[in-house]
């Protein structure tokens, strides 16, 4: 139908409710219609019983007879569907060039910048708010109207089942956007009866048709248009025209981003290296009659008396750590062993302090260590480019600090001594001045291993400060002081290590309504990603990572330190588990997938990206609708399952497709 036609059906719907009592189209349809429990179990069949109803005849008929007949299987669908939408959607109707109506729906923007970093539920809100305010829609048929609109023109928002955590501007509502209009092209209305975790598992299937390949192309590139505004790479224009420069540069922006989280993601799915593990691994390829048993059992004894503070009994592992350690080649003619199939004389130790740990351990350590490291960083930057663009704009345009929060106690003889109240997070400020010169402050805690920033409002109050003579009041771990003992809370200055422009924490000013600060790559947010780092100071644990044997203690802490760094990593014991079979755990033990990898389908991410990304998480693909169903749980623990898959909605799909045509 064209817009002329569509605007004369517009007028011509009005007129017709000018008799009636009712002051839109869809409270005269469901008058009288009594729709129970269908509006809010199945609103795609509450339509289609509104279709059958006497009214949606008088309707068609009165409309077939301003209009003429219209060729179509089922006309009263046809005149009655294409009214509700036009009439409802009357402003996108009479949009004018050069103004674009792709986003919008009765005058609503659903890739407005102000929806960045909201989900599904609170997008249905906003929609839900202005459709009242705008009376376009009654309370009693808000659900109904916004089942008309949506279907048209963001049929991902009837998914059901949508977890929180997939929010607009991110690279899984990329995915998730794009595998709805694959489906949707396919079988119009069938989305609305599947799942999230059902439509994603579907989109990790590569288009092969050429016809599937332009639908996935063309709805990347729209879904691609709405997150490079969103996430600041692109200033917005109404036309929602961009160059083939402006798009180039979009897929730069986001193929940097997928591939910065992805290395993350693989890296805290990693274990640190571990030198006890690598040593016995050494030992026995050297040495293959000996079993791992062997090599740890503690049953050599030195020949001579030697001053160490444990004297044993070692394990073969104990001497070539301590040899290594002590820059010594490896020498068992030195001591005896108390089991007889553990023969000091067949076992070799060939070039293992030269050749091993210096190349091998030490290697990759290293790695290690500069991989965990800018995984912090691309943690940081993402957990930020997700909040609300509201909050965004708070910390990229205010005058920030960074602090790590502590306990100060003061002794009466002693210096005061801080009490780190996380070891992984941060706290920055944000101070605004609003037109009227008004200060506030505006106070975020970044949590690395609870994957999360929350509003600290109770700080607002607190200035950054340091304390002369604080003890350990830099980066790192803070002595552990009794509960008992009266403490002060303090904040106290971060400062990074990096090469930063003088006013990088500056406030600088906010003109534009329609665009959004670039939070992921901002100078701004890389200073507090720096700060976190130094923070967390994970390099500090680098001696302790090469390890401890019974020469340093009866009981190696080894396991002990290992296990408070796989604390500093979010996720790493889920994803551990997921391996191992054990998804219940690694749901338990988890903020999921900080990512979103498992959400969003690696497949659908690599295609947009137009890279190979293959995650740590990526082989727990199987297990994407159980990870979906335990986050709904908990996130929206009152809904309730929609039908398990559904291939088209009846009549309904009328509403995705060409309207009618008079004969």
């Amino acid at each position: 139908m064209s817009n002329v036609d569509q605007r004369a059906l517009i007028s011509m719907t009005n007129t017709f409710l000018e008799d009636q009592p009712e002051r839109n189209l869809l409270d005269y349809l469901t008058r009288g219609l009594d729709l129970g429990d269908d509006v809010s179990n199945d609103r795609s069949s509450a339509i289609d019983r509104i279709l059958k109803s006497p009214n949606a005849e008088i309707f068609a008929r009165a409309a077939e007879r301003e209009f003429g007949e219209i060729a179509s299987p089922d006309v009263i669908a046809e005149w009655v569907l294409t009214a509700l939408y036009t009439s409802m959607d009357a402003l996108g109707v009479n949009t004018t060039a050069p103004d674009s109506s792709r986003t919008k729906v009765a005058g609503f923007d659903l890739a407005h910048v102000n929806l960045s970093g909201k989900n599904s539920a609170e997008i249905h809100n906003e929609l839900a708010q202005h459709l009242l305010i705008n009376k376009i829609a009654s309370v009693e048929n808000l659900e109904l109207a916004m089942e008309i609109l949506l279907s048209r023109k963001a049929p991902e928002l009837l998914v059901k089942d949508i977890p929180a955590a997939v929010v607009k501007g991110t690279h899984s509502w990329v995915s998730f956007t794009t595998a709805v209009a694959r489906l949707e092209a396919e079988a119009p209305g069938s989305t609305s009866k599947m799942t999230y975790a059902q439509v994603m598992m579907r989109n990790e299937l590569a288009p092969i048709t050429l016809a599937d390949k332009l639908v996935e192309q063309q709805a990347q590139n729209d879904a691609l248009k709405d997150w490079g505004v969103q996430s600041g790479v692109l200033d917005w224009n109404s036309a929602d025209s961009y160059s083939e420069e402006d798009m180039a540069k979009v897929r730069a922006a986001f193929k940097d981003q997928v591939d910065r989280l992805n290395e993350a993601s693989n890296t805290f799915a990693k274990r640190p290296p571990n030198l006890h593990d690598m040593t016995t691994a050494y030992i026995k390829e050297q040495n293959p009659h000996l079993s791992d048993e062997q090599i740890r059992q503690k049953v050599l004894t030195p020949k001579e008396s030697v001053v160490l503070s444990f004297p044993g009994p070692y394990s073969l592992l104990d001497i070539f750590v301590h040899s290594a350690q002590i820059h010594k080649e490896v020498d068992l003619h030195t001591y005896t062993s108390s089991d007889k199939n553990i023969d000091l004389s067949t076992i070799s130790a060939r070039d293992f302090q030269h050749n091993f740990v210096n190349s091998h351990f030490e290697g990759a350590l290293r790695l290690y260590l500069d991989a965990s490291e800018r995984a912090v960083q691309s943690q940081v930057k993402y957990l930020i480019s997700k909040l609300p663009l509201e909050d965004r704009k708070i910390i990229e345009h205010g005058n920030i600090t960074v602090s790590r929060e502590l306990d100060v106690v003061r002794g009466y003889n002693s210096d005061p001594v801080g009490v780190e109240r996380s070891p992984t997070s941060i706290i920055v400020q944000s101070e605004i001045i609003d037109k009227n010169g008004n200060k506030r402050i505006h106070s975020y805690e970044i949590d690395n291993a609870s994957n999360s920033i929350r509003k600290r409002e109770d700080l607002n109050d607190k200035t950054p400060a340091t304390i002369p003579s604080l003890r350990d009041n830099t980066t790192g771990r803070v002595r552990a002081i009794g509960d008992s003992v009266p403490r002060t809370r303090s904040l106290v200055p971060i400062t990074p290590d990096g090469n930063y422009h003088e006013n990088v924490l500056s406030p600088w000013s906010n003109n534009s309504t329609h665009n959004a600060p670039n939070s992921f790559s901002s100078e701004k947010t890389q200073y507090i990603a720096d700060a976190m780092v130094k923070k967390i100071n994970i390099r500090s644990y680098a001696e302790e990572l090469r390890g401890t044997t019974t020469f340093d203690g009866e009981v190696p802490f080894y396991q002990e330190l290992e296990d408070f760094l796989l604390g500093l990593i979010p996720g790493y014991n889920a994803i551990t588990n997921f391996i191992k079979g054990n998804w219940q755990e690694g749901l338990i033990d988890l903020s999921l997938d900080i990512f979103g990898f498992i959400l969003a389908g690696a497949g659908g991410v690599a295609r947009a990206a137009g890279t190979g990304v293959r995650t740590a998480t990526s082989t727990l693909g199987g297990h994407r609708e159980k990870v979906v169903a335990w986050r709904n749980r908990r996130a929206q623990p009152h809904r309730c399952p929609g039908p398990s898959t559904g291939r088209g909605a009846g009549r309904y799909q009328l509403l995705s497709q060409p309207r009618p045509h008079r004969k």
